[in-house]
Parts: C-alpha cells; structure tokens; sequence
C-alpha cells in the first residue's frame, strides 16, 4: 500500500482540519498554530480552545498517526517568555492546560523518507543560517534532524525564541518564526524537502524548490512525490507552483 502523508497547516482555531477525522491509514501531520485566531474570520479564543481539545483528543486516539507540531503562536503558552501576538490573557490558563498536561503529545520538528526523499516537516523551516548558528546546542547534525530538533526543544527551548526582520525581530528566525522569504528556497538546508505553514497564503501554497510553504487553510496530501489537496478525487498540483500572497 502507497504511504500518505496528510498535512494540516495552521488551525487557529478553524474547523477546516475535521475533514481528517474518518481518516484511518495515514499518518497525519499538524503543522502547529493551533492557537490566537484571527478576529476578521469570525473564530474566536474560545473556538480555538475548542478545536485544540478535540486535537489534542485525536491525537490520544491515534498516537501512532497524528503528529503535533508546535508554532509561533502555542509555545508563548508553554514559556511564557517568548513572543506573543494575539495572545490570550483571559484564556492562558486553557491553552496552558492543553499544551503542557501532557507535553510529550507535540513536538518541533518531524521528518520521515518517502520513496527516496526526505522531508522534514516544521511549523516555519529551518533555516539554514539559524541551523548553522546553533549546531553547538545540536548533539550530531548528522544524524535525523528533527531528533536533534525535539531534544533541543526540551532541553535549551530558549533557542526558537529568535525572530527575524520579517516579523518585526532582529535576529536569525529559528524554525518557529521564520518567515518564508527568510528561507532560500533552492539552497536550504538541511539536504531534504521543508514542508512548513507560518506564512498565510490568500489562496495557494507556496512550491518552490525544497521549501513548500501549505499556508492556506486547507488539507494536502503527500503520496509519492506529488502533493495534493486532500479530496477524494483531488487535482493534482505542480511541485513547482509558484508564489501567491
């Protein structure tokens, strides 16, 4: 059986990832932001504490399946010290709950190989001047990324705080808060396919080279080398598909 990978880019707090819930066989990747809707679409703070409990839920009834990654948005509720934006004081403590009473349920970065290419998947990218500056907090860069990725996370978390210019910082964006034009999309690193959301499409996703940017409120699919959108009968899309923002 051909392996599928189902990628849900940022939720804020939009029902759009329930499509997903009959799904059975594949795996499934959130790609973080789960939290601090937008106010002009309508969600608010309570409908977004409202779909990260039943994700948090799904991912407890498929822990094998479903993959939790982390973004910009969530981790100011773990550490209270990191960027905010949207950020929900009267909700906090909800959030808080959600993200820390069983911490081990998200991670920061997830990687696999599919038909001889990897693919690493994270909330923004990696990019590769925030990598290269911090490989002394990362044991063996040889070895699979998103493993010295996740123990990073745990043990100097202070890392992935770092913003750049795009978003108002001055420093190199870590894989949380880089902006897609941070990123050099046919000289990433590290030597694999980047598949992140992070920064909103009006309409279509971002496919260029090895960085593929899915933020545009919609379910893809990534079976063999071709992603789609994540319909029975969806249309195929190029791998090289341009910009649109």
């Amino acid at each position: 059986m051909k392996q599928k990978i189902v990628i849900i880019p940022d939720v804020h707090g939009r029902p759009f990832w329930r499509e997903v819930l009959t799904n059975k066989e594949d795996i499934i990747v959130f790609l973080g932001d789960y939290s601090d809707p937008y106010e002009y679409e309508g969600f608010t703070h309570k409908d977004a504490v409202r779909e990260l409990t039943d994700i948090v839920q799904f991912k407890k009834d498929n822990p094998e399946r479903v993959i939790l990654l982390l973004g910009n948005h969530d981790v100011p509720y773990i550490h209270p010290n990191f960027p905010t934006y949207r950020y929900s004081n009267e909700l906090k403590n909800e959030y808080r709950k959600l993200f820390t009473d069983e911490p081990d349920l998200f991670q920061i970065a997830y990687n696999l190989r599919l038909n001889d290419i990897d693919y690493l998947f994270t909330h923004a990218g990696v990019n590769k001047e925030w990598f290269e500056m911090m490989s002394p907090n990362l044991i063996n860069t040889n070895l699979d990324i998103s493993v010295e990725l996740n123990r990073a996370w745990k043990e100097t978390p202070e890392i992935f705080a770092t913003v750049g210019r795009a978003r108002g910082g001055n420093k190199t964006p870590s894989p949380i808060w880089a902006d897609y034009e941070e990123h050099d999309a046919f000289y990433g690193y590290p030597d694999s396919i980047q598949i992140f959301g992070h920064t909103q499409q009006l309409k279509n996703p971002i496919l260029v080279g090895s960085m593929w940017c899915l933020d545009c409120r919609k379910v893809f699919v990534l079976e063999e080398d071709t992603i789609s959108y994540y319909t029975e009968f969806g249309d195929k899309m190029e791998l090289s598909f341009g910009k649109d923002i």
